[in-house]
């Protein structure tokens, strides 16, 4: 990813960190192979992959993907 991409993905983050609604940025994919996978988006091109905690509100940033590569990627890789 170029140093112009790694600053949209900080950003989104930043932003994701500060909102204090943070499950209006997440969705669930109903056909990934976990079931504490969420993503985010980082803009209109990419999407963040995450793992949403049990318990706590730490998520952890997994992957950013082309948004056009994130459903068979999620959903067919262990």
């Amino acid at each position: 990813m170029s140093p112009a991409g790694h600053t949209i993905v900080d950003a989104a983050i930043a932003k994701f960190e500060h909102h204090t609604h943070a499950g209006l940025h997440l969705e669930k994919l109903e056909s990934a192979l976990d079931p504490n996978v969420r993503t985010i988006r980082i803009d209109v091109s990419w999407r963040g992959v995450v793992l949403a905690p049990a318990t706590g509100g730490v998520f952890c940033l997994v992957e950013v993907l082309p948004l056009f590569t994130l459903n068979g990627t999620v959903c067919t890789t262990k």
